[in-house]
């Protein structure tokens, strides 16, 4: 009969190696397995079942983690958790649940038979005998899930199995699906609590290890033993199956803990070599990795990862040997195996020979090969002999060999130019043949021309070899130059016949000086003679230049004949001086016309007396000359007379006597010795500025006139300038910015215009608060006619505020809350200028009860103001003002925000001696009162006395609860006494049954005050109680 449906979590680790298992849609059939005597194993759908037969103590120190199950009544198992010691209740039966998660990654993998599993250890309940003993399995299955059910803090996770449909379980293994496979067991096997009774290997690729949490499900039933076990199809049937139900609730309860083993972990080494070179890039590298098993445990799962240097390329893997396809080549990392592991037992070793070649583009670097083995199954003991380098220098510091290069060499004359051979091989210790690179030089010279050509040769690794071939050749293809040939020439008349020049040379742009051939032409003419010489030259590379020169002349002995010379003569006064006469020609018998040559003579003088004498004569082109001569007389003055000196004229000032000319004056004549002088007086123009010139004037017999000028300036002006912008007089209120000179103000004048303003600032007048300033402005024109005009400023200097005193705070006694000054007090002012000062006043926000905040202010005539502030404290009738008890075993939660009140408190106000007195007022339960208040040794001390400790009409009266709260935050105080949603805040307005009565006073000392900063505020409330006790 099935008789619990358990849930146990366990835990689970990530796993390298998979191994193959049956779908878990692929069930057994229906099979019994018999793990009731020792040593018992048995599989069902991939899974292998063990019965133990342990050395194990009793106890359960073995397990990693358990949970242990007992039952408590017929629903309910009870148990705790042995690593988090946390109480668990699991209901089974037909709504099972469960509070405690286990995690997938501490269910351990373990190596059976060459495959990994997750290993589940489990121990039944076992304190009974005989048939009491015998339980069987009916249902175990392993299920996945994220959601965790481990918090007592939070609504557990509730699932109702089976989990089929739900979303949130993924299926892994089962016993069976329709409860026909059945585990049977004996608790007699291994009795003990703590003690391991069977285990479950699941295959391990049926996990899923990103899911976290591990369910086992299980549902045992009880059986009478009968030597055999005879199970039907029904195993709920009493014909085989004793009911359990008289033993379940004995000891035998399913199992009691389940839990994973501890397994010893293993050790290995790695020592890796390689190709320590130098070696060529490109050229062969082989690694080996030589890993051993040095602890005394076998490795189950081993394999080997090699990270290889970039651009090395594998050629081939041994193992032991014998050379293996069995790995992979993922970027340049190898893997050995290509997947899985290989296993190593205690003490035995595995070679690995990797063959490669280096990066063909490594020069001059050391390349570091890292080997890794990784231990899979089981654990590695000590990581730090895991991982070994191997370092293989690759180098090329020699240079390639040039092959035999052109011989260069002269070129001879105007050649093809030369060029670069090309198709040539170097060859270099590493690469082989390497191309060589012709480089051309620039081509230098002018006329002998030089060009090296550049033969080199680098290897892959940059080692470099050049040499040079070196050309020369003449390029010209330019002639000579022909120098200082004579130009054409006409010899003249009459000269020594023409001959070669001896001083012609020649010089050519590439050979310098060259020879120089002249031969003479024959002479041509009769008169006019002719002859041609012919010059030339030619260079090494046979360019040639040629130049002629022609050389002509007159043979002729016979003078020209004068024509048409003029008279000469007198030619009066200051005439246009005499000049050479056009109209005289010359003949020559050879030439024909032939020009005239005129020559004047130099001019005689004598005083202004003149004379000039004319040469002419006329050369025909052979030299042969003519001559005759023509004389003038004149008479020369155009010199002016030279007057007497003048007055001086210049300006005249202001309004002067008007000047006039000066008679009887005489100027002289170069030639004609006294003349007379004539004044002519001009016009006197200008309104304010005069001005009149005076013309004096002399003339000699040739009419030669001197003129000279006098000028007189003066200014007439007799009327003041105007000043313009005077600013009016004026008051300028209160502490203003002092008054300066207007720059704004002006002069103007009817002569000068514009004129300066000079401004003199009075001095600064001071009556009390009243200030006076005068400002002085004039202005003066060129004439000294001046105009003046001042400007008086009046103001009040005032920056001080009035005093104010505010009335005494007001407490309300009568019910009303009046408002008006002449009830609660009026504030007093006075100014130091100011006799009659405003005073006005607004209150703080309020309602008819309360505290209110007035805020008096007094303001002068110059706008400065002083504030002071007065409260008025109004009582609040609110009988539940506070958690307030109203009969017996009554309490009722008021809204406190009708009625706190607070005051404020600076240190120092009050003394243990004096302490600072404030009236508390309330309404007929909250009854109204004093508190005393002051600080000593940065602790603040507050007493509430009550008015009147007894009522006539009552029993008795005390204090049945007082509430007081101190802090430097008014936010804060409002927060701790005003309770959101109706309740009392805790320790501040709850009802304090244990306080008791008190007569009439309520006393309180604070915590540490020295951090406070003033204002302090203070909140304090009473409850009273009379005629009745609440028990």
């Amino acid at each position: 009969m099935k008789i619990s449906k358990l849930l146990i979590l366990g835990t689970l680790v990530a796993s390298l190696v998979m191994v193959s298992a049956r779908p878990v849609s692929a069930l057994d059939a229906a099979h019994s397995f018999d793990l009731t005597y020792r040593g018992a194993q048995d599989t069902v759908n991939g899974a292998i079942i063990y019965a133990f037969t342990p050395t194990d103590s009793t106890g359960t120190g073995f397990w990693h983690s358990f949970l242990r199950v007992q039952k408590a009544n017929q629903s309910v198992v009870k148990g705790y958790n042995s690593d988090y010691k946390k109480k668990a209740n699991v209901q089974f039966e037909e709504d099972p649940s469960w509070t405690e998660s286990w995690k997938l990654a501490d269910v351990p993998r373990v190596w059976e038979d060459g495959a990994l599993y997750r290993e589940f250890q489990l121990d039944i309940n076992q304190n009974k005998s005989g048939t009491d003993a015998l339980i069987s399995i009916d249902q175990l299955q392993v299920w996945l899930t994220n959601k965790r059910m481990h918090d007592e803090k939070v609504d557990p996770y509730i699932v109702t199995y089976p989990f089929n449909a739900n979303p949130d379980f993924h299926f892994v293994w089962g016993l069976d699906e329709v409860d026909d496979n059945v585990i049977l067991l004996n608790f007699n096997l291994n009795p003990g609590s703590g003690k391991r009774d069977f285990k479950i290997l699941v295959p391990d690729d049926l996990f899923d290890d990103s899911i976290t949490y591990v369910v086992l499900y299980t549902e045992h039933g009880g059986d009478a033993y009968t030597g055999d076990y005879d199970l039907d199809a029904d195993p709920n049937t009493t014909d085989d199956v004793v009911s359990v139900v008289n033993t379940v609730f004995g000891n035998n309860d399913g199992f009691e803990e389940w839990g994973v083993a501890v397994y010893p972990c293993t050790d290995l080494s790695i020592d890796k070599t390689g190709t320590p070179g130098p070696i060529c890039p490109g050229d062969d590298i082989t690694y080996t990795l030589t890993v051993t098993n040095i602890s005394d445990e076998p490795a189950q799962i081993v394999n080997i990862v090699d990270t290889l240097p970039a651009g090395v390329t594998v050629t081939g893997v041994k193992v032991n040997g014998t050379p293996t396809t069995d790995y992979t080549v993922v970027g340049n990392v190898l893997t050995y195996p290509a997947a899985g592991g290989f296993p190593l037992d205690a003490g035995q070793s595995i070679t690995l020979e990797i063959s490669a070649t280096a990066p063909t583009d490594a020069c001059n670097e050391t390349l570091v090969d890292s080997a890794t083995v990784n231990v899979i199954f089981p654990e590695e003991c000590d990581l730090t002999n895991n991982t070994d380098t191997a370092s293989t220098l690759v180098q090329d510091v020699t240079a390639p060999v040039l092959p035999t290069l052109p011989d260069g060499g002269d070129l001879g004359c105007n050649p093809t130019p030369p060029s670069c051979v090309d198709g040539l091989m170097a060859s270099d210790n590493c690469d082989g043949e390497v191309p060589v690179i012709c480089t051309p030089g620039a081509i230098t010279g002018d006329c002998d021309k030089s060009q090296t050509f550049t033969y080199s040769a680098t290897d892959k690794c940059g080692n470099s070899t050049s040499d040079t071939v070196t050309y020369t050749w003449k390029e010209d293809t330019t002639p000579p130059v022909l120098n200082d040939v004579p130009e054409d020439e006409d010899l003249g008349c009459n000269p020594t016949l023409p001959s070669c020049d001896d001083g012609v040379t020649a010089t050519d742009n590439c050979d310098g000086a060259v020879d120089v051939t002249c031969t003479p032409g024959a002479i041509t003419g009769d008169c006019d003679k002719s002859q041609t010489f012919t010059y030339s030259a030619t260079d090494e590379c046979g360019n040639t230049a040629t130049d002629t020169v022609t050389y002509t002349w007159k043979e002729d002995t016979t003078p020209p004949v004068l024509n048409n010379l003029p008279a000469g003569g007198d030619l009066g006064c200051n005439p246009t001086p005499p000049t050479c006469d056009a109209s005289v020609t010359a003949t020559d018998n050879c030439d024909g016309e032939v020009d005239v040559n005129c020559t004047p003579g130099e001019i005689v003088e004598d005083d202004c007396s003149r004379s000039q004498t004319f040469t002419y004569s006329a050369t025909d082109e052979c030299g042969n000359t003519a001559t005759d001569t023509v004389t003038y007389t004149w008479k020369e003055d155009t010199t002016p007379p030279v007057l007497p000196p003048l007055p001086e004229g210049g300006d005249l000032g202001c309004n002067p006597t008007p000047p006039s000319c000066v008679d009887d004056l005489v100027a002289t004549d170069n030639c004609d010795g006294e003349v007379p002088v004539i004044c002519t007086p001009g016009d006197i123009t200008g309104d304010c500025d005069k001005s009149q010139t005076f013309t004096y004037s002399a003339t000699d017999e040739c009419g030669n006139t001197a003129t000279g000028t006098v000028t007189y300036t003066w200014k007439e002006d007799t009327t003041p300038p105007e000043l313009n912008g005077v600013p009016a007089d004026e008051d300028l209120g209160c502490n203003p910015t002092l008054p300066t000179c207007d720059a704004g103000v002006t002069a103007t004048d009817n002569c000068d215009g514009a004129v300066d303003v000079n401004c003199t600032p009075g001095e600064v007048v001071e009556d009390g608060c009243n200030r006076s300033q005068t400002f002085t402005y004039s202005a003066v024109d060129e004439c000294g006619n001046e105009v003046s005009e001042s400007v008086t400023y009046t103001w009040t200097e005032d920056t001080t505020p009035p005093v104010i005193t505010c009335p005494p705070a007001y407490y309300d006694r009568t019910g009303t809350c009046p408002k008006d000054p002449e009830v609660t007090g009026t504030a007093t002012a006075t100014d130091d200028c100011d006799e009659d000062v405003e005073i006005t006043y607004s209150d703080s926000p309020h309602d008819d009860c309360g505290s209110v905040t007035r805020t008096w202010t007094a303001t002068d005539d110059c706008g400065n103001t002083a504030t002071c502030e007065q409260m008025i404290y109004c009582p609040c009738e609110d009988e539940t003002a506070c958690a307030a008890q109203t009969g017996p075993g009554e309490t009722v939660f008021p809204d406190a925000s009708n009625w706190f009140t607070y005051i404020t408190y600076e240190k120092g106000d009050g003394t243990e001696a004096s302490p600072h007195e404030y009236p508390i007022f309330a309404g007929q339960t909250h009854r109204s009162g004093t508190l005393f208040v002051y600080d000593k040794d940065d602790r603040l001390y507050v007493k509430y006395s009550i008015e009147g400790a007894a009522d006539p009409d009552r029993e008795w009266l005390g204090i049945r609860e007082y509430h007081i709260q101190v802090d430097d935050t008014l936010s804060a105080l409002i927060e701790a006494i005003v309770t959101p949603g109706g309740n009392p805040s805790p320790g501040q307005c709850e009802y304090k049954d244990s306080l008791g009565l008190v007569d009439d006073t309520g006393f309180i000392e604070t915590d540490d005050i020295s951090s406070y900063t003033d204002p302090i505020y203070i909140f304090a409330h009473s409850v009273m109680l009379w005629g009745f006790n609440d028990g």
